[in-house]
Order: C-alpha cells, then structure tokens, then sequence
C-alpha cells in the first residue's frame, strides 16, 4: 500500500507565484531511468521537478510530464517545472534558442522557473560539449584542464533570459551558484529580480552568509545535493577513506529518535531553514521516503548541532575552474 503522499508547503516567490519546498532532483540521475522515476514521482504526489539542460534529461522529463497528463494523475498547472540555461548559451543571443530547446524537450509551452545554472560562461561551439582551454596547464588536485571561458557577461544573459518572462515563455527566473557579489550585482541592475538561487546546500556546507543574504534580499533558496550527494561526484576531489553524511554518527542518533533515515534528517534541515529541497533519487522507495518528512520537527538544539557540522565542504568545486573569469566559489570575491 502506497502511503498518503504529504501535503507539501510552497514558498511564495518575489513575483507572487508558488514553488512547491520539495520536488524531485535529478542531476547525475543515470539516463534512461529518469523517465520512469519522474513518473513515479509524480504518480506518488510530487509536483515540483527540476531538471537542466546539461543533464541531458529534459526529454524524459518530459515524457514523463506528458504522460503523466494523459493519463490523469495531473494537470499541466498543478505541476512545478525548473530548468536551467547551460553555460553554453551565455551570448545573449543564444538565450532565447535554449530556452525553446528546453521547452521542446519538456513537450510544455512554458517553464515555470528558469535559471542561468552558473555565472561562468563556457565556449561549446554548435551546441556540443563545452571546451577545456588547452592552453592552460591541467589542475594539480584533479589533473583536468580548466573550461575555455567566453567573454559573455552574466548580467547581460540576465537581461535576456528577462525577456523570455515578457514573451511569455517562462514564468520566473532566478539563477544558480552565484555567490554574494554576483547576485548582488544582479539585483543592482535587473528588471526582473530573481526568484531564487540554487546554491549547494547540506550540513557539511551550510553555506550560511549566502543563504542569509539571499533570504534577506527576498530571494528564495533551491537547495541541490541536499544529502551532500553520497555518490561522490567527480565535481571534486574525493579523499580515498571520504565518509559521506549518511555515515555521520551525529545524524545517525537522531534518525534512531525520530525513526527516520539521514536522508530524512538532512531534508528536514533544510525545509526548517526555509530552504527549497530537490533531493536525488530514481529508486521508487526514496521516493517516497524522501518525502515523508513533514510529519516531525528537529528541536532547536538539534538544528544547533547539525549547523554546527559545517566544514565548507563543496561537492561542486570544479576545482580546474579557480581563477577563470566569473568562477563563484571563492572567499573575498570580487570583479
């Protein structure tokens, strides 16, 4: 029997609309198994999905969504649909064709949020892979050669993605991975102020002054790899004997309290933070485990104790990327 799928929150956006706090994440979700877990999810009572253009998954995203319409389990405006413009298309005239690509794949005529998913802008000739720059020496930590930059500046790919919410074929917009300056910068000069910035966000990386900043400035916050992604990522360098949260003795006591997994307790983290969550899976039971987080609070102590678990842990260091123009995940930063 399929337990009753929780009531989930929205957070209201600067621009009046709704997004759902929990939906369906699906960076690094293998290909060929998103279709099928997005279906899941949305037969089990998700209604907010987030997906981008580089995880090569929009399609079965969309295949998905249509059939999940077709056969009646949700309407089209009962659904939350994030997406996001890769780094590829920074040249302001490159947004708007991104942007029908990726409504073409969602088989949806408009996008309810969409973000620029990094400040950085790649060189990816004729929509291909974007390119390392081959004149620059590969990265001691990981032995990677950093992207080729391009010199599109972000603000003016904001101002572009602000016209596709005028042509109607987005929503809301935000950005994701920029850091204080960035989004500040952003603020400082948009038409259209951003609705959230999806950030990296779990308790080895609690990313505090960002998260603060962004609420204060009413700008919502997406959390991605809110388990500090368990499946190590080649986004950073790993450590050999590198435990990952799920293993965490702190957060293993009180998932034995409240019976609940880690996973649990790192969501939960989160949705009292104020935080919009998109936790990973394709596996049906997670699915509805992940979920199953609204029925129990941490006690301020314990979110004392899990904050306190920081140790600026990234998994999304690109660290080939340090010093090229707009790389984000640097302390003092500035232009």
């Amino acid at each position: 029997m399929i337990p009753e799928f929780p009531v989930v929150p929205g957070r209201e956006l600067n621009d009046g609309t709704v997004m759902p706090q929990f939906g369906l994440g699906t960076w690094l979700s293998p290909k060929g198994d998103v279709e099928a877990a997005a279906l899941t999810a949305i037969q089990l009572g998700y209604r907010h999905i987030d997906a981008a253009w580089v995880y090569g998954n929009e399609a079965e995203v969309g295949n998905a969504v249509a059939k999940a319409i077709k056969d009646g389990f949700v309407k089209r405006e009962q659904l939350y649909l994030t997406t996001k413009l890769w780094n590829i298309f920074h040249d302001p005239k490159d947004v708007d064709r991104a942007c029908d690509m990726s409504l073409k794949n969602l088989q949806t005529d408009y996008i309810d949020c969409y973000l620029m998913h990094c400040p950085m802008h790649f060189v990816g000739p004729d929509d291909g892979p974007a390119l390392l720059d081959e004149s620059k020496p590969a990265c001691p930590a990981n032995g990677k050669k950093p992207h080729l930059i391009g010199d599109a500046d972000y603000l003016d790919t904001y101002k572009a993605m602000e016209k596709l919410v005028q042509a109607g074929k987005v929503k809301s917009i935000g950005v994701s991975n920029f850091n204080i300056f960035q989004l500040q910068r952003i603020l400082n000069n948009c038409t259209i102020k951003p609705v959230v910035n999806q950030i990296e966000v779990h308790p080895y990386l609690t990313n505090d002054a960002l998260v603060n900043f962004c609420q204060e400035n009413d700008v919502q916050v997406m959390a991605y790899s809110p388990l500090g992604n368990p499946s190590k990522p080649v986004t950073r360098v790993w450590d050999e004997n590198a435990k990952t949260i799920l293993q965490d003795e702190k957060l293993l006591a009180m998932a034995k309290k409240y019976n609940k997994s880690v996973a649990q307790i790192c969501i939960r983290f989160g949705i009292q933070r104020g935080l919009i969550l998109i936790p990973k899976t394709t596996n049906p039971q997670r699915l509805t485990e992940n979920a199953d987080v609204f029925d129990f609070a941490l006690e301020s102590g314990e979110m004392d104790t899990i904050s306190a678990m920081n140790q600026n842990f990234r998994v999304v260091e690109l660290p080939q990327n340090v010093g090229v123009r707009y790389y984000p995940f640097v302390d003092n930063y500035s232009e």
